[in-house]
């Protein structure tokens, strides 16, 4: 009984100073872009009563599902301390979940540190405290994970399955590792139960678009890289991708191919071998990859190759400490950046009208910052195209900093904004500069289409100069169309 308290409180005194480091090494809401979208995406939902995908500017987006923004609808509008210790709270307890799952394996030291290992990395300090959905999509993997090896109420996992693939797409590993030999009372109440938690709603519930965008953006994809090459570069790409953001340096590439190699030769027939493959599985179909993709399964890509090892608990609390000189340096970003937009935000919030619309990237911190409505200012390199998409929106100010602010941002953003006379600068900082866009400025939109008439559908060069005058007389400020009329 008394070694039963003294583990119960050494495994509390744990969480706390785990929850310590966290908390200390907590980094600002809005520096992944994403985190933001999610609780504009509550916020959405709120305000429509409708299940958006999650907001990204100018509305809902395939790559992201609603689960999250659902979970966060109690807080959407909370301050930022509490969506933080939000966080904090899903990833304790995703620890506690790795140590339980470890524990039917492993004796507790060994499975202690595998726990351990979910935070002490450096993504898994940088994302302990974020509003990111990997945070509480790897709760609720693992809880489904140890869940389904106990003796479930299998209605009940269905639907915490669903909410879990509702939340990352990667969450539907969990369906064919969990419904591996089970009786067929067990399976119809599951496949019952994972229907009305998640497939009902991506089927019928106002993302049937987005499932469109989704396999839109996948087939753009692979209409330039073959299924081979996409399968050739997710897998030489991943061990390097662990090495960074796990182990602590790229240098430990051949270390991490190891446990690799060591945790898929040890996938046997059983729920989280599969759903370890799965995951992986799915994600090498998808475009991008990052090593926060990994924060779910890390540990359990751990658990699986620390099997394999003679003498787990110190072959591994030595992988442990192998990450902690580096991660300090990886944990915060830019300071001086970060408070410059901040301030930027708040001359937003401050001083203009509560309607007004801002053209800017990124759009998610822009809105939640400065409590105003963004738009991209749309998606071309040419920078008349560029203003005049943001001023057809309605965009009554335009936000631009030094540098691309998105990859189809034009190069000299800064410099041609400067120099217009559709905007007049109202803010300005070192790197930052905020325009108000003149009512002339919606004139660009049909400049622009007489530009592209002569670029592109003219093959007289005299009507085309013709052309450039006439888009030049409507634009007013048209440098792409005054540069055809120079040469």
């Amino acid at each position: 009984m008394a070694s039963s308290s003294r583990r119960t409180l050494l495994g509390l005194t744990g969480l706390a100073l785990l929850a310590a480091a966290l908390w200390a090494a907590r980094i600002p809401i809005g520096t992944f872009q994403d985190d933001t979208g999610y609780v504009l995406g509550a916020r959405r939902i709120l305000q429509t009563g409708r299940l958006l995908a999650t907001y990204e500017g100018d509305g809902a987006s395939a790559a992201y599902f609603p689960g999250f923004s659902l979970l966060l609808i109690p807080l959407c509008y909370a301050p930022r301390w509490a969506l933080q210790a939000y966080s904090l709270l899903y990833t304790l307890a995703t620890v506690v979940l790795v140590v339980l799952v470890a524990r039917r394996r492993l004796p507790l030291p060994a499975a202690v540190l595998v726990g351990a290992s979910y935070v002490l990395t450096p993504i898994g300090l940088v994302l302990g405290t974020t509003t990111m959905s990997e945070v509480p999509f790897a709760f609720l993997f693992l809880l489904c994970l140890w869940w389904g090896e106990r003796k479930p109420r299998w209605l009940w996992l269905g639907m915490l399955v669903g909410l879990t693939f509702l939340t990352r797409l990667p969450g539907l590993a969990l369906l064919p590792a969990l419904a591996l030999g089970r009786t067929r009372k067990e399976l119809a109440l599951f496949t019952l139960g994972t229907w009305a938690g998640g497939i009902y709603v991506l089927a019928f519930i106002g993302l049937r678009n987005s499932a469109g965008q989704y396999v839109l953006q996948a087939a753009n994809f692979y209409e330039a890289n073959s299924i081979l090459r996409q399968q050739w570069r997710f897998w030489t790409g991943l061990p390097h991708q662990l090495a960074t953001d796990f182990l602590g340096s790229d240098f430990l590439t051949p270390l991490a191919v190891l446990i690799l190699l060591l945790a898929l030769t040890n996938v046997r027939k059983e729920p989280l071998s599969l759903a370890v493959v799965g995951y992986l599985a799915l994600c090498s179909l998808w475009p991008l990859t990052e090593g926060r993709f990994w924060l779910p399964v890390w540990p359990l890509i751990l658990l699986l190759a620390v099997q394999r090892l003679p003498r787990p608990a110190w072959i591994l609390a030595g992988l442990l400490l192998l990450p902690l000189p580096r991660e300090l340096a990886l944990l915060h970003p830019d300071r001086a950046a970060w408070t410059e937009r901040r301030a930027a935000y708040r001359w937003l919030r401050e001083s203009t009208e509560p309607g007004a619309m801002v053209a800017g990237a990124p759009t998610c911190n822009l809105e939640y910052y400065s409590q105003r409505t963004a738009r991209t200012p749309g998606k071309f390199q040419v920078w008349s195209n560029y203003l005049a998409i943001a001023a057809a929106q309605g965009a009554d100010y335009l936000m631009v900093e030094d540098g691309p602010q998105t990859i189809t941002a034009p190069p000299d953003l800064t410099r041609d904004a400067a120099g217009s006379r559709l905007l007049e600068r109202v803010y300005a900082s070192p790197h930052i500069q905020i325009y108000r866009i003149r009512p002339e400025a919606r004139r660009l939109e049909l400049a622009v289409r007489v530009f592209e008439e002569a670029r592109y559908g003219e093959t007289d060069p005299v009507r085309q100069q013709a052309l450039y005058r006439r888009a030049v007389q409507i634009g007013v400020d048209f440098p792409e169309a005054q540069h055809k009329l120079d040469r």
